[in-house]
């Protein structure tokens, strides 16, 4: 940058979240954390965190007496696009460096 500009890159975590690809049940992902027992992605902000797909294309909850399957609860699946949110994880978050595959399907 030039003429006295300089550009200020604010970054909360030093990884953040990357998905890479998957349908519904099985994802890939880069540098997921986990956090109370969550996995969790973690974004920079909003528009960045639009790359990773809801919770209910990734993972679901328990399975209902009816054999319906609802998306993921806060307990297992959550993302933080806000700078606070990623700050308060602090050091009690373990970061799972590299690749990480999800798979979800049903007991058979």
């Amino acid at each position: 940058m030039g003429n006295g500009e300089s550009r200020v890159t604010y970054t909360y975590f030093a990884c953040n979240t990357n998905h890479y690809a998957g349908v519904p049940g099985y994802s890939v992902f880069s540098n997921l954390y986990l956090f109370e027992g969550a996995l969790v992605a973690v974004s920079p902000d909003a528009e960045a965190g639009n790359s990773i797909p809801a919770p209910r294309a990734i993972m679901s909850g328990p399975k209902k007496p009816d054999g319906g399957r609802p998306p993921a609860g806060e307990d297992r699946w959550s993302q933080i696009t806000d700078p606070k949110l990623a700050q308060q994880m602090g050091k009690r978050a373990i970061r799972i460096p590299g690749i990480t595959v999800s798979s979800n399907g049903d007991q058979r």
